[in-house]
């Protein structure tokens, strides 16, 4: 699955900061449930 996150802590105003990162697909176990996000937004002004 496609994610975005960091691999060292630091700035975010780093161009590194964040980068793009494919994840295998977590499969829920005991009385955990698996969510499928369909949208997410984010308003530019924050």
């Amino acid at each position: 699955m496609k994610a975005i996150g960091y691999k060292q802590a630091g700035a975010l105003d780093r161009a590194d900061s964040l980068v793009d990162i494919e994840l295998d697909k977590p499969a829920p176990t005991g009385r955990d449930i698996l969510v499928k996000v369909e949208a997410v937004s984010a308003n530019p002004v924050d």
